[in-house]
């Protein structure tokens, strides 16, 4: 749904360094110049055959990556947020109203994560609770309590806007409960070994001073945590939002997974009584009923135990911490290093106090005019939007009506709300262990949720804090949200010529606005409900449009022999090349002025790509091509431009060339 993957960011030797991004940026902001450096780019490189290489190859030289790790310019913005809110946070003697709360929960993360203690006290409460499982009737009861406390076990129950009638909240199931990436890596043999390895390991660590510690069956776990995965379907499968969606009488819910008393595990959520819920197709209730009825108790009792594990050791001790780094980030991602504390501990209060974060960078960086300029950014894409389904031929005039209404329904969030959220978080414990603020801000959540259920949707939310770089569509709020933390370099600058922040933001809105037409948005109306509301001529049209991106993606290769799924990552290739697009039509409606020898629809073109500039290790290549939606960003910007007939004619290409083919794939 997303522009940008989530990814692991290779961290300079100075922590400050890192979070200061990279240094070719600072010279952008201190002196005005346009953003495209050469000093980042090949120009030996032909760019009409590899345009990526010739933005981007110096760069990437500048930037290695060890083994595991990637680090790319989306991510990391021009850092001037990270390095604020990382200085924020450590000056513990800043006068700065209403921080204390935000201080004291990084500090408290750094304590915990490099204390020498076995255990902490709030792990051993869940624990214990886990362990208390003596006869499977408790095991609703048990399990409500441990998803509230953020526990991924067996299934998960959210609240979500419901697709079939989205004016209103609904209790959603779907998949969770398992650690390695997809169900197919539990039959990984040397995995599986040092995964089972893991378990005992964490058991024993957790276990140090108990007297009478739960030893694990590793094998008996590791096997029924692998039949979790595998009731389940696959990640190509679960992106088709109409059969993902699978509305259930709560009646017809005591049937699929009987023996398991729903009434008690949503009370004890919190949720009233319901008439109904979601069931998404990647969670088999079926497989999972039948797991149930075959498992002895000791072994739930295991599993319940080990999920609770592997959900809090990261935030409790330096050795359980130690141990999660070697197996999920050592050999899960291959990677040499891990992130230091003072990341994870940011990223974590980022997490909780995004918001507060934000504001305080708002009020101290960024200009009244920015939302406004924004918007009207915003707005002229969505101009080249109506344009582009006005002047789509093979578009019948019902399904074109429908387009342009579902266009005029859809809710752009720019830049941090208005007014602020207030600060609720700072009304939760301070001056407790870091595991027990956490656990505290995820039960209210977990209330909060709960209650929402039945409720009223509210369109015009922030789906993303505003302290993220990224931005989000949502199908059932047809809505785009563009935080201010993505209002910088690369993307954008007031002050600079419209090619750049059309080529950089401009495609970024775009992107978002594309998802909305996309093979899963297309499925969603305009009030975000999933209706077919299409011909059967255009959508045999779209399919046939959008079999040419499969095809196209599926030939490339990210590391040696390892192809990308260009079914798996047909949705964000849709809204890369229609988000593009759309930005080019804005840009031929702003001329902008050539700058350091370029032309301005050269500009515009280098903006996007470089954009796009990262590093990535094979190791993280071959795991993001089995699991993420995007595509490398070497696709992103070659896959693109090649179906773009003015990149061409900008470079002057030869007919024929790599990104010049005589055949193009068009969807929008």
């Amino acid at each position: 749904m997303s522009l940008v993957r989530a990814c692991v960011v290779a961290l300079a030797p100075s922590l400050a360094l890192a979070l200061c991004g990279c240094s070719g940026e600072a010279s952008d902001e201190s002196t005005g110049l346009p953003v495209d450096d050469t000093s980042y780019m090949h120009a030996a490189t032909d760019p009409c055959s590899d345009f990526y290489d010739y933005a981007c190859g110096a760069w990437i030289e500048q930037h290695p990556t060890s083994p595991g790790e990637t680090s790319n310019r989306f991510s990391n913005g021009d850092g001037r947020e990270s390095t604020y809110f990382w200085q924020l946070l450590q000056d513990m003697t800043g006068t700065d109203a209403g921080l204390a709360a935000e201080r004291d929960y990084y500090a408290s993360c750094l304590r915990a994560r490099q204390s020498t203690n076995p255990i902490d006290g709030t792990l051993a409460e869940q624990l214990t609770l886990a362990r208390s499982l003596t006869a499977k009737q408790q095991l609703p009861s048990v399990l409500a309590k441990l998803h509230s406390a953020g526990v991924s076990a067996l299934f998960r129950a959210s609240t979500e806007v419901d697709s079939g009638d989205p004016e209103h909240y609904v209790v959603t199931l779907s998949d969770a409960g398992y650690s390695l990436p997809l169900a197919a890596s539990y039959a990984d043999p040397t995995l599986a070994a040092k995964y089972q390895a893991h378990m005992s390991a964490l058991f024993e660590l957790a276990q140090l001073n108990v007297s009478n510690p739960l030893v694990p069956d590793s094998a008996a776990l590791f096997a029924f945590e692998r039949a979790v995965a595998e009731a389940t379907t696959d990640p190509v499968k679960r992106r088709d939002p109409v059969a993902s969606y699978g509305p259930l009488s709560f009646e017809a819910l005591g049937v699929a997974l009987p023996g398991f008393d729903w009434n008690l595990y949503l009370s004890t959520r919190g949720v009233a009584p319901i008439t109904h819920l979601v069931v998404r197709d990647n969670l088999v209730l079926p497989g999972l009923s039948q797991l149930l009825a075959a498992t002895p108790l000791p072994i739930l009792t295991q599993y319940l135990f080990w999920r609770v594990l592997e959900a809090h050791s990261w935030a409790v001790s330096l050795p359980l911490v130690s141990e999660e780094k070697a197996f999920h980030q050592g050999v899960v991602q291959g990677r040499a290093e891990a992130p230091p504390d003072e990341w994870v501990c940011l990223s974590a209060t980022r997490d909780q106090f995004g918001f507060e974060l934000a504001q305080q960078y708002v009020a101290r960086f960024v200009s009244p005019t920015l939302k406004p300029a924004v918007a009207d950014l915003v707005l002229r894409i969505r101009t080249a939007m109506r344009n582009n389904f006005t002047n789509a031929s093979w578009l019948d005039e019902a399904t074109r009506a429908r387009a342009q209404e579902k266009l005029t329904q859809l809710v752009a969030n720019i830049a941090y709300p208005d007014p602020w959220p207030s600060n609720t978080r700072s009304a939760l414990p301070n001056n407790a262990a870091f595991l027990a603020r956490l656990l505290a801000f995820r039960q209210a959540d977990a209330a909060r949720d709960a209650r929402a259920v039945g409720g009223t949707v509210t369109r015009d939310v922030f789906l993303l804090s505003p302290d993220t770089t990224n931005a989000v569509y949502s199908w059932q709020l047809n809505s785009i949200t563009i935080p201010v933390s993505i209002l910088q370099n690369p993307f954008y600058r007031e002050d600079r010529p419209a090619a750049f922040d059309l080529g950089a933001l401009g495609s970024v809105i775009g992107h978002e606005l594309t998802h909305g037409f996309d093979d899963q948005g297309r499925h969603f109306d305009g009030s975000g409900k999933l209706e077919n509301w299409w011909s059967d001529a255009a959508a045999t049209e779209f399919e046939r449009r959008t079999q040419c991106l499969v095809d196209q993606y599926s030939s490339y290769e990210p590391a040696p022999g390892v192809h990308l799924d260009g079914a798996l990552t047909l949705g964000e290739n849709v809204a890369d090349l229609g988000g593009l697009k759309l930005a080019l039509a804005a840009f031929e409606q702003a001329p902008s002025k050539p700058a350091q020898g370029f032309s301005a629809e050269q500009q515009f073109f280098l903006a996007y790509a470089q954009m796009h500039c990262s590093s990535q290790s094979a190791e993280a290549a071959t795991l993001s091509a089995a699991t993420d939606p995007h595509s490398p960003d070497a696709f992103r910007v070659n896959g693109v431009v090649r179906n773009l007939p003015e990149f061409a004619s900008a470079f002057s290409c030869t007919p024929g060339a790599a990104l010049a083919p005589q055949e193009r794939c068009q969807v929008w």
